[in-house]
């Protein structure tokens, strides 16, 4: 019977499921913060608010997790980029099907580690409240998962091949950090209201999406702490800090395929790059 995946596949996968580094940064240090999250910040947080403490904990976690995981993903790619013209002319693995399963493989190990920080998370807070807090919209959150998950695959690859294209290989250590700086945006809105910039922002989107799934409820546009706050105090949502869901995942969308559709385009413009060229 014909595999579906070729023998890649696995070998990708296990790429980042084996990487010491990947579970250390994005699994050990990240519960680090988890469990800050469950024993420390939320000190005189309401009990009737605790799982929104938790699902917005969770939304800026996720985002950094995955952030950290793109570093590899980026260096990945950019040696990728060159030794796979060979593999793919002289084996069954052509390019398109590297794409797709370079794509899925990398989508995957970042879901698997997003799932391994929210059972962590899960854990860290039933110690402190003796509670489970399970999401309200258990398939929307997966949702969200996923689209983290391919939005930052096609963010690492539009800044690798940016890379390749701009011909400045001592950019490159520099560039796989950019995904993991970028996601501190989301941290940042616990106290910074972005109001109408929040569809151009996706990497708080990702956070945003996250806790509406989580919670059932619409996310905030920023300044989540205050936010939360005056929901305690008052009873009910600020109606002037609400980000539109469906805008959200619209925006969401519209990132990861104009993303894609630049990928697409340095890609084939890279074709003609050799790593010489990078390498002066």
């Amino acid at each position: 019977m014909k595999r579906i995946f070729t023998r890649y596949f696995k070998v990708s996968l296990l790429h980042y499921l084996l990487n010491p580094y990947l579970w250390f940064w994005a699994i050990f240090f990240m519960s680090f913060w988890a469990a800050m999250g469950a024993f420390v910040f939320s000190r005189e947080t309401p009990p009737a608010y605790v799982q929104y403490h938790f699902a917005a904990i969770f939304g800026q976690l996720l985002i950094l997790c995955i952030g950290s995981i793109a570093i590899s993903i980026v260096q990945s790619i950019y040696y990728a980029s060159f030794s796979i013209r060979f593999v793919t002319k002289f084996s069954r693995l052509n390019s398109g099907r590297f794409y797709v399963e370079h794509s899925l493989s990398t989508i995957l190990a970042l879901i698997v580690f997003s799932l391994i920080l929210w059972m962590l998370q899960l854990s860290f807070y039933f110690i402190k409240f003796r509670e489970i807090y399970l999401p309200k919209k258990p398939l929307g959150t997966i949702l969200a998962l996923v689209l983290s998950a391919c939005f930052m695959y096609v963010f690492s690859v539009f800044i690798t091949y940016l890379t390749i294209c701009s011909r400045k290989g001592m950019m490159r250590s520099f560039a796989s950090y950019i995904p993991l700086m970028l996601s501190f945006v989301a941290y940042a809105g616990f106290w910074i209201d972005f109001q109408k910039l929040c569809p151009f922002l996706p990497f708080y989107l990702i956070s945003a999406i996250t806790y509406y799934f989580y919670m059932d409820q619409k996310p905030y546009t920023g300044d989540i702490i205050n936010n939360l706050i005056f929901q305690s105090h008052h009873g009910y949502v600020n109606k002037e800090g609400i980000l539109e869901p469906s805008l959200a995942i619209i925006s969401m969308i519209a990132w990861i395929i104009i993303l894609s559709i630049l990928s697409i385009f340095l890609i084939k413009k890279a074709r003609g790059i050799s790593i010489e060229e990078l390498q002066l």
